[in-house]
């Protein structure tokens, strides 16, 4: 269950549990918040229940509730959690070998998973290799929810963790951890109540991600004045002396602490992004709190980094794309959009935004163009690339005019 929703860690304290529902009801008013209540409802049974359960002795569990205890008892510990070698242990075990237990072993760990599933991808691939459960996605369908099994198991297979597990400081309490990645998924769904009390649950954390506190820190730049800065970005802003100290590497709190000064916020970013050096991730969001400063040149150097770490991933590329375009080199920025079309063929979603974006900037071009080509009409080259925008940009007939006077091969 998600013990997000009650504000509180997993617990079988019937009080604890009845006043943290009483504490969440005035925020879940029925009327006014239907949904909000019937969550908050279901999560308050559902941990009724959970901690009314009766426990067996260890003596009275069969094989494989003893294997799954020793399973949450590794899900439970963060640094276990994240070990392969640990789970190849638990994946050795007799109850997994053996051809009569097996499908039931399987059963209860899947059991397991639906309401604990934040694993490393590693560990995914690693189970979903051992089970087969790619090729016997529709089989596990019939006997899991549909969402469980798209979205959990396989998802978890094919999709890296938006929180990666291993990053957790410090990395030990996996209830936390758990309840710490939810917070996170809440603090971004934009300025609401519950974003914002998400946000303060996450401050108070005892297990803390460079994410989230990279989120927390940028939530707060937001909030500061937009840097004025000349438009090829050698404004300063890289945090002053002492941004690439990592001894004492900023934490949630300490975005409160500096949300009025800009700089000092670049800097605790800085101290996490040296932490981490080569993330791609973190690489990505100091890219576009620099692009939001208008410090383009230092997006565009961050954002190169980033494409360079995740050369499969689109969104380094989309913010050097759009650098190199506010630096108004929008020939540059356009062949970065190419190489984004190249990589996301066949999301035809994602081609439409990609071509209006690309035709956004040709109409900047073009009038670049049109500029050089009123000043000497006899410049070929000029010619063709103006013939070039034209014709992307659907003016088909500009595009030929242009190019009628051009020599035929022209450019070799």
């Amino acid at each position: 269950m998600d013990w997000t929703v009650l504000g509180i860690e997993p617990t079988k304290d019937i009080d604890a549990i009845t006043r943290a529902y009483r504490d969440r009801l005035p925020q879940a008013n029925p009327e006014e918040r239907p949904e909000a209540f019937k969550a908050l409802r279901a999560a308050y049974e559902e941990a009724l229940s959970l901690a009314e359960a009766e426990e067996k002795s260890d003596e009275e569990k069969t094989p494989i509730e003893r294997w799954i205890d020793r399973v949450e008892a590794v899900y439970d510990d963060l640094s276990l959690r994240v070990s392969p070698e640990v789970w190849e242990e638990l994946l050795a075990d007799d109850v997994v070998r053996g051809l009569d237990t097996r499908p039931e072993a399987e059963e209860a760990l899947l059991r397991f998973f639906m309401n604990s599933y934040y694993l490393p991808q590693a560990i995914w691939q690693l189970l979903g290799a051992h089970f087969d459960w790619e090729a016997r996605a529709a089989e596990l369908k019939e006997r899991f929810p549909d969402d469980f099994i798209t979205y959990a198991v396989l998802g978890g297979i094919r999709n890296g963790e938006r929180l990666p597990l291993a990053l957790f400081e410090p990395g030990r309490d996996g209830a936390a951890a758990d309840r710490y990645i939810s917070l996170y998924n809440k603090a971004n769904n934009g300025d609401t109540e519950e974003a914002s009390q998400a946000v303060q649950d996450m401050i108070a954390s005892p297990e803390h991600h460079p994410y989230g506190d990279f989120f927390l820190l940028q939530a707060a730049l937001s909030k500061c004045a937009p840097k004025t800065t000349e438009a090829d970005g050698n404004g300063e802003g890289e945090g002053g002396e002492g941004a690439s100290d990592t001894s004492d590497v900023p934490n949630a709190p300490e975005a409160a602490e500096a949300e009025n000064d800009p700089e000092e916020l670049l800097a605790l970013m800085q101290k996490i992004l040296d932490k981490h050096p080569g993330d791609a991730h973190l690489l990505s969001e100091m890219a576009l709190a620099r692009l939001n400063r208008d410090e383009f040149t230092e997006a565009e150097a961050l954002a190169k980094e980033a494409s360079e770490a995740d050369p499969e991933s689109i969104r380094p590329m989309r913010l050097l794309a759009e650098a190199l375009a506010r630096q108004g080199r929008f020939s540059d920025a356009i062949e970065v959009i190419h190489d984004m079309m190249g990589k996301v063929d066949g999301n035809q979603s994602q081609l439409y935004q990609l071509n209006e974006i690309r035709k956004r900037w040709n109409e900047s071009l073009i009038a670049q163009y049109e500029s050089r080509f009123a000043e000497n009409p006899n410049d070929m080259q000029n010619r063709f690339d103006l013939a070039w925008c034209y014709l992307q940009n659907g003016r088909s007939d500009e595009a030929y005019q242009m190019a009628e006077p051009i020599p035929e091969g022209f450019p070799d």
